[in-house]
């Protein structure tokens, strides 16, 4: 482990070789991925974990050192209920983009990206979040039939009856 992680005081383990995560309280994680960036100038990229039965949501940041071949996970997690986190983008510039997308797919705030409510992908969406764990794809096809695909109902009820595809 490097100087620089090394000097981490927060729960850190070794994933494999070269590779670390950090668990980082919400409210220090703009200092740890500052203190970061001059050695993994690399932002691999940002990504959110629903863990729906402690109500939070866990935010990952992905870092990557080139000149040593080494990376880190930053791990924070967030309350389910009310998803607010501080942008990261004038870190990391490219966070702008995988905060829009984190923002579109589980609904999380990220205070001073004015960009995340732009659409991502989902243009025109009107339900919660698309990979919340409690959002629900078969009532979404329900209550939408022009995305409905004709082989759907064949599929669920093959899924159903627990038939491998």
């Amino acid at each position: 482990m490097n100087d620089t992680l090394s000097s981490l005081n927060y729960e850190k383990r070794e994933l494999r070789a070269r590779q670390w995560e950090v668990l980082v309280p919400a409210e220090q994680v703009e200092g740890v991925l500052s203190l970061l960036k001059p050695q993994f100038r690399h932002l691999m990229f940002l990504t959110c974990v629903d863990w729906i039965e402690q109500g939070e949501f866990e935010l990952v940041y992905g870092l990557f050192d080139w000149d040593r071949g080494e990376s880190v996970l930053i791990k924070t997690r967030i309350p389910r209920d009310n998803p607010k986190f501080k942008s990261l983008r004038h870190i990391y510039l490219p966070l702008e983009v995988y905060e829009r997308e984190v923002h579109e797919m589980f609904g999380v705030v990220f205070e001073g990206n004015d960009r995340q409510y732009e659409p991502y992908v989902l243009e025109d969406w009107d339900d919660i979040p698309p990979l919340r764990k409690d959002f629900d794809p078969e009532k979404y096809i329900e209550t939408h039939p022009a995305l409905a695909n004709p082989l759907h109902d064949e599929l669920i009820l093959e899924l159903r009856e627990g038939e491998q595809l």
